[in-house]
């Protein structure tokens, strides 16, 4: 996705960062992104069996849920781009000079 950041002067002594995103994902991005919230991401994997022959999970590390998560977030964006679910968003300079966003 791309971002831009952009500065808003002072509102009563405070100016603002912000970020303006120029991809916007479809509804159906939305909804797959949901879906991804809830059962992408598995906390535990195959680690052999336990002494009545079930099997044993352990736990993943901070580490492996991490990549886990940067990996489905990366294929899940590919997809979206793929699918023609991303829609384009103007500039934000373009959309401040149409009155579109705070100034």
């Amino acid at each position: 996705m791309a971002d831009e950041l952009y500065y808003t002067p002072a509102f009563v002594d405070k100016a603002t960062l912000g970020l303006h995103s120029t991809e916007i994902p479809t509804m159906r991005a939305h909804f797959a992104m949901k879906l991804m919230e809830h059962l992408a991401i598995s906390a535990a994997e195959a680690d052999g069996e336990d002494t009545a022959g079930r099997q044993k999970l352990r736990l993943l590390t901070p580490v492996e849920v991490a990549t886990r998560a940067c990996n489905i977030a990366a294929a899940a964006y590919q997809q979206f781009e793929d699918r023609d679910w991303l829609l384009t968003a103007p500039p934000y300079e373009e959309c401040k000079k149409l009155g579109r966003v705070a100034t």
